[in-house]
């Protein structure tokens, strides 16, 4: 289960998050890898939009972390998807002793690194 930091009641922050948002999201369950600080991360993403991607990943990023995303087939045809991101959210986890904590990050892309055809 998901909690948030900023002390908001899970109701009233999903209410102004939506207001907020400027795309549509899309579900998802898809394997991506971080590349940050020369470090390869491996992450799957949950949801993504037109401006942004929510990330689970056993990482611990800091909000406002930049860093490399990299989505690649089969969902992206034979192409490898690339984009810098910026940390905006991180969400803690419940997790029991025997399991690895695995963190939601919510990230907006800054720019794209592929070009897009």
């Amino acid at each position: 289960m998901l909690h948030e930091h900023d002390g908001a009641s899970p109701a009233q922050d999903s209410v102004t998050r939506e207001d907020r948002r400027r795309f549509p999201r899309m579900p998802l369950n898809h394997p991506v890898v971080c590349l940050a600080d020369g470090e390869r991360i491996v992450a799957r993403v949950r949801s993504i939009s037109g401006d942004g991607m929510l990330l689970e990943t056993e990482h611990a990023f800091g909000r406002g972390a930049v860093f490399e995303v990299r989505i690649g087939p089969p969902l992206t045809g034979n192409r490898m998807f690339r984009a810098e991101v910026s940390v905006v959210r991180v969400d803690a986890v419940e997790a029991s002793r025997s399991e690895p904590v695995v963190h939601g990050v919510a990230v907006r892309i800054s720019r794209l690194l592929t070009p897009l055809e």
